[in-house]
């Protein structure tokens, strides 16, 4: 905030036939006769018998000061490394197309610098206050990562199939899409972690499989709004 400069002048009240009576009465004369001097009408201490007096200007001047600076020192939490927050965000492709949002919805929870959201994702939280939004495109290696051609590989059809047909009866895969895109599918390793099959090249004898995350190569834009900063228990 830029504290502006604060002029203090002589203040000068003219006018009233009273006030220039009340002049007259002490014993102002000639151009002072209509001219009440503000400065001497403030007494502020006395030392060894001589008065001393402040400008009614300068003490509200003085005031003034006071709450400006008052409230320039008055800063709300930013969000931070090891912060836990709660944050709305919707998320799309740079044409513009939105594909998901937890607006009007739960917010997302999670803890800064914990690795539970993309990196990208993670550093444009940082130096929110609650309420605060953002637009930030993120890079795909920021977002989920450029595509690797060694997780692009020709399988056998029989066992692919017979894997898919596992995962469904366990109900442990479901379908993914996203605008302009082929289907993938996300599905849930032994450990818990997450895997994602894409299809391709279906022959009699082999299939192409694409084990990228369906999104790795991709530039996205986020809107992210800072929802709270979780108090610390």
């Amino acid at each position: 905030m830029i504290i502006p400069a604060l002029r203090v002048e002589q203040v000068t009240v003219e006018g009233p036939a009273s006030v220039a009576d009340n002049a007259e009465e002490r014993g102002y004369e000639g151009e002072n006769r209509n001219t009440v001097h503000m400065e001497e009408r403030t007494p502020v201490l006395s030392d060894k018998g001589k008065s001393w007096w402040i400008p009614v200007t300068c003490l509200v001047a003085a005031m003034v000061l006071t709450l400006v600076i008052a409230g320039c020192t008055s800063t709300q939490a930013t969000a931070k490394t090891g912060d836990t927050v709660r944050v709305f965000y919707a998320v799309g492709f740079p044409d513009g197309t939105v594909f998901e949002t937890n607006e009007n919805k739960t917010p997302l929870e999670f803890t800064i610098g914990s690795g539970q959201v993309i990196p990208g994702f993670n550093n444009a939280v940082i130096g929110l206050e609650a309420g605060q939004s953002r637009t930030v495109t993120i890079p795909a290696e920021q977002a989920y990562g450029l595509v690797k051609p060694e997780f692009i590989n020709d399988l056998d059809s029989a066992a692919v199939i017979a894997n898919v047909q596992a995962l469904e009866n366990a109900g442990m895969i479901r379908e993914v899409s996203y605008p302009g895109m082929d289907p993938a599918f996300e599905y849930q390793r032994s450990d818990g972690s997450v895997g994602y099959l894409k299809f391709s090249n279906i022959t009699e004898t082999t299939i192409t499989v694409d084990e990228n995350h369906p999104l790795a190569g991709k530039e996205l834009v986020f809107t992210i709004r800072l929802a709270e900063i979780v108090p610390k228990s």
